[in-house]
């Protein structure tokens, strides 16, 4: 298939998947058809916000749809046009988009869809903890702040060391409940504190021992699991419990109640 300005974009309508996900998806989406067109005065738009979300998702589920062309390109089929509810768009209102649509919208569908994985199988054992079991974690990407280009740039004109990916992920349903992009000097125990909800239970490496962030887990009715250092003082021991032969078997060397910090 030959793409605009002479590139060749080697797909047809059958090559392209993800339809049926896509038909789940797009309802959800269609409350934001007008957000961002308060500035369209001409009334002439034709790639709305759910439109542009549709095509970011179709070149998602399609990894033979390459570069911003490729998609535009996929705009013009009659299966695409008619499966997603769009209308062929142009590479510069396609570039535009993302200055136009505010991406934040989005959270409530990623909420709505991440409420609808089922449950896994699971051990069993795992229905006694409290609260939704929450993974969190930090983790700096510097190959995709090369990727995302200026976004990476500091005020010296160097580029950062990278950026950085927050995830809250829901264990037992295997979907992740939040993800937050950020520079990567950014903290984690500050973008976690900023979204703390209610009926958690936060499992957490020792990046995240802090003890105002624990005392805000509390707070908000959460729970949480978490690695402390070794040199963070125990101000006062509550209780030490015995250990059972399955816990020391899994090589639990102690189970007890403190009182952390002073």
């Amino acid at each position: 298939m030959q793409g605009s300005g002479g590139s060749n974009f080697n797909f047809t309508e059958k090559d392209l998947k993800g339809f049926k996900f896509l038909k789940v998806i797009l309802p959800m989406l269609s409350h934001l058809h007008d957000q961002g067109c308060q500035r369209d005065k001409a009334h002439n738009r034709t790639l709305f916000f759910d439109n542009y979300a549709a095509f970011v998702l179709l070149y998602f589920f399609n990894p033979i749809v390459q570069f911003m062309g490729g998609i535009v390109q996929a705009g013009t089929l009659q299966k695409v046009q008619e499966k997603l509810g769009v209308s062929s768009t142009s590479k510069a209102s396609f570039s535009e988009a993302p200055t136009v649509f505010e991406p934040d919208l989005l959270e409530a569908v990623v909420k709505e869809l991440a409420g609808q994985a089922s449950v896994m199988k699971h051990d069993g054992r795992l229905d006694e903890v409290p609260g939704v079991i929450t993974l969190v974690d930090g983790t700096a990407i510097t190959a995709l702040a090369q990727l995302v280009g200026q976004m990476g740039l500091g005020s010296d004109g160097k580029t950062n060391c990278g950026i950085k990916l927050h995830t809250r992920f829901d264990l037992l349903r295997g979907v992740p409940v939040a993800m937050d992009l950020t520079q990567a000097s950014d903290s984690e125990v500050a973008n976690l504190m900023g979204h703390l909800e209610a009926d958690r239970c936060y499992v957490k490496d020792r990046g995240y021992a802090c003890f105002r962030l624990f005392q805000g887990i509390v707070d908000i009715g959460s729970h949480l699991v978490c690695r402390v250092r070794d040199s963070s003082a125990i101000h006062e021991l509550l209780e030490d419990r015995p250990l059972s032969d399955e816990a020391k078997a899994a090589g639990i060397l102690s189970d007890q109640v403190v009182w952390l910090g002073r």
